[in-house]
C-alpha cells in the first residue's frame, strides 16, 4: 500500500519494509524446520504420548493477570497524553 500511494522516500521505505518482512518470515520457517529436524535426528522419538490431566486453573489466572497488566498499561499511557499535549479529538 505504501509503495503504490507513496512517492520517493516512502516508496523506498515500503521496499525495505517488504524485504524485512519476507526475510523474517523465511527465517522463522527455516529455523523452526531446522530445529525440529535436529531434534528428531537427536532424539528419534517413536511416539509421543500425551499426558491426560485436568486443566490447571493457574493458566487461566496467568492469562487473566497478563490481560489485566496490558489493560492497565494502556490506560496509564492515556494519562500522559495531556502532558504531551496530544489530546485526541
Amino acid at each position: 500500500m505504501l509503495f503504490y500511494i507513496g512517492t520517493g522516500p516512502v516508496r523506498g521505505f515500503a521496499v525495505t519494509l517488504g524485504i524485512g518482512i519476507i526475510t523474517t518470515v523465511f527465517t522463522a520457517f527455516e529455523l523452526t524446520r531446522l530445529i525440529v529436524a535436529a531434534w528428531v535426528r537427536w532424539k528419534r522419538p517413536h511416539t509421543y504420548q500425551f499426558e491426560k490431566s485436568e486443566p490447571a486453573l493457574t493458566h487461566l489466572v496467568l492469562i487473566g493477570l497478563g490481560i489485566l497488566i496490558a489493560v492497565l498499561t494502556v490506560v496509564s499511557c492515556f494519562g500522559w497524553l495531556p502532558a504531551l499535549r496530544i489530546v485526541p479529538t
